[in-house]
């Protein structure tokens, strides 16, 4: 089915609250989802593969590995990026301000490529990205590259096919986000060709022709995942008992 950007945004807010994600969460996974797809990069379909985990995995608490003044390391513990990609953003946007540059590591996390719609609301309050990860795509090893200048609305995405076998980055599920106000990390193409292969380059201009489309012709949605995210959405409804009917109101009401 076709949906506006506004309708998918309003059910994953929904379903997000119905899975448990605590306030203001909920909003910024959805809008997280959303950007991902309106800019073409399947942003419903990664959610599709998320939500088996996050309707069936218990979650564990999330930690602080190590912090100083320009430094964060955050482990994840197996949890989305949809409930860490904020408070990564904000950790590394501080940390910039503070220090004129900053670097914070996400390790054991899934969902990685969702880090992109943290990063582009982030640039908006004026500071330059650059986030880095590896993900195992039998046979090979796949490293995606994202920068976006302060002020900007769209980045720029290189995708590489790599054949170092130190597979680190790639075991240990992490991220990497560095951040600065004064100097904007541009990608040039990567320095060894005999160890990296360009897949795919997204520029700016890419992002935007996409978004403006989408803006017409609205989104496209599965017909399983939008009833998924409703029968999730209405976990937040509360049953009504005699009493609410008696009142005249939903439940809650005063």
């Amino acid at each position: 089915m076709r949906v506006s950007q506004n309708e998918l945004t309003g059910l994953c807010r929904r379903a997000f609250e119905g899975l448990g994600f605590p306030p203001g969460d909920h909003e910024d996974a959805a809008d997280m989802v959303v950007w991902l797809e309106q800019h073409g990069l399947g942003g419903v379909d990664t959610l599709r593969r998320a939500l088996t985990r996050l309707t069936s995995e218990r979650r564990t608490a999330m930690t602080r590995s190590f912090e100083d003044s320009s430094l964060g390391v955050i482990d994840a513990k197996g949890n989305s990026i949809l409930l860490c990609g904020s408070l990564a953003a904000d950790l590394a946007y501080a940390k910039a301000r503070r220090k004129g540059l900053s670097v914070v590591k996400i390790h054991d996390c899934y969902n990685r490529k969702l880090m992109m719609g943290y990063l582009a609301r982030c640039a908006r309050r004026g500071m330059n990205l650059m986030a880095f990860w590896r993900n195992s795509e039998d046979p090979v090893v796949v490293e995606q590259v994202v920068s976006i200048r302060a002020y900007e609305d769209y980045p720029t995405l290189l995708l590489y096919q790599i054949e170092d076998q130190d597979d680190t980055l790639t075991r240990n599920r992490s991220v990497t986000l560095i951040a600065s106000p004064h100097f904007s990390m541009l990608q040039s193409l990567h320095p060894d060709p005999e160890e990296a292969t360009l897949l795919q380059v997204v520029r700016p201009e890419d992002f935007e022709r996409q978004s403006n489309r989408v803006w017409e012709d609205g989104l496209q949605v599965e017909d399983d995942v939008w009833y998924r995210l409703k029968e999730l959405s209405g976990r937040t409804l509360v049953e009504a008992t005699e009493e609410s009917r008696n009142r005249g109101a939903g439940e809650g009401a005063e």
